[in-house]
């Protein structure tokens, strides 16, 4: 049986681990708001990406029926962007960014349910960029990210897992990637605000173009936790290339008859406009998945803690009982001790 010190060293060290608990909910909570903010400030500069995208698409598909040929297949395939974004030019291209966390993405890319309908290229390989963790404590965060995009993958692409090459972002998530059987081929660590997307974005651009080239990959899915309540996430995916053509032109259909009775113009060579957009539209998908990505982790934090706090409280709960009944048998024995004294020295 513990003592009674013993008890209430337990007993201090258990209010000491609730009040760290306690700190690291509102840290996340807190980190959780620099994110959303992050995400939600991208929204404005994403619509203006799909619709100039969509704008151009039309009007070099315009240009191309004209001529027999056919833009979605020439412009929607990977080695074209390749060659239009080669390592030296998207490189140049995120350095135009300014070091902010206020750059939005193509959110009309994401799926709503975490199905997305995936279908295997013709040639080439399929790669995958995950989105994970460099600490711990956030639950299951890893791990169902993996397992999501072990699976995700094997129903795409009709391979075993480690067919398809995976670049993590997040070292902790390294471990649960190989864990499910993929191969990883490089690793970089997440930043610690959303000040620092940036600057991680712009170091994954250039080791994307030179991995594509490196492992014949036509195609990149962005595999990432999204933050769906204040202490929950589910993972999702996104396609970043190919480009979807016909989305994005139905995309800027869409905002053209909200926004505008007239279609937009422009007097720059088309082709240069073209690999502009599609550089920013790199960028600013790459920055908005981590930045989602992060706050997911958060909020997975958050119900860990949750958990954590409930433990610690049944704890503090047994100890307590635990010290007022050891204390009350101490009381009771000493009081006995008492009794048993005076009757000694006043026999009857």
């Amino acid at each position: 049986m513990q003592t009674l010190e013993t008890l209430k060293r337990n007993i201090k060290n258990a209010d000491d681990l609730a009040n760290v608990v306690r700190t690291m909910k509102t840290l996340a909570a807190v980190s959780i708001r620099q994110y959303e903010t992050a995400t939600e400030s991208l929204n404005v500069y994403a619509q203006t990406i799909d619709t100039g995208l969509g704008m151009v698409l039309r009007r070099l598909k315009t240009a191309d029926r004209n001529n027999g040929g056919s833009v979605d297949a020439d412009i929607a395939a990977a080695p074209q962007i390749t060659t239009a974004c080669s390592v030296d030019t998207i490189a140049d291209a995120a350095k135009l960014i300014p070091a902010s966390h206020r750059f939005p993405s193509a959110g009309s890319y994401y799926s709503n349910d975490s199905t997305v309908e995936l279908q295997e290229p013709t040639s080439g390989r399929t790669g995958a960029v995950v989105f994970g963790s460099d600490q711990g404590m956030c639950g299951q965060f890893n791990e169902q990210i993996a397992h999501f995009t072990a699976v995700s993958l094997s129903e795409a692409t009709g391979r075993t897992p480690r067919m398809n090459p995976v670049l993590c972002v997040g070292h902790r998530v390294e471990d649960a990637i190989v864990i499910a059987g993929l191969q990883v081929e490089c690793t970089f660590r997440l930043p610690g605000s959303a000040g620092g997307i940036t600057s991680l974005v712009q170091d994954l651009l250039p080791a994307i173009d030179e991995w594509r080239e490196a492992h014949d990959i036509v195609r990149i899915l962005v595999f990432h936790n999204r933050r769906v309540s204040a202490s929950g996430c589910r993972p999702d995916v996104m396609q970043l290339l190919p480009l979807n053509t016909s989305q994005l032109r139905n995309t800027a259909e869409e905002d053209t008859q909200t926004v505008s009775r007239s279609l937009p113009t422009w007097s720059m060579d088309t082709g240069i406009l073209f690999s502009r957009l599609v550089k920013q539209f790199l960028f600013v998908s790459l920055f908005r998945a981590c930045a989602e990505s992060l706050a997911g982790e958060n909020a997975s934090r958050i119900a860990a803690m949750q958990a954590a706090e409930r433990n610690i409280r049944d704890r503090l709960h047994d100890l307590r009982a635990d010290y007022a009944a050891r204390r009350q048998t101490t009381i009771t024995e000493e009081l006995l001790d008492v009794v048993t004294g005076f009757e000694a020295l006043n026999p009857a």
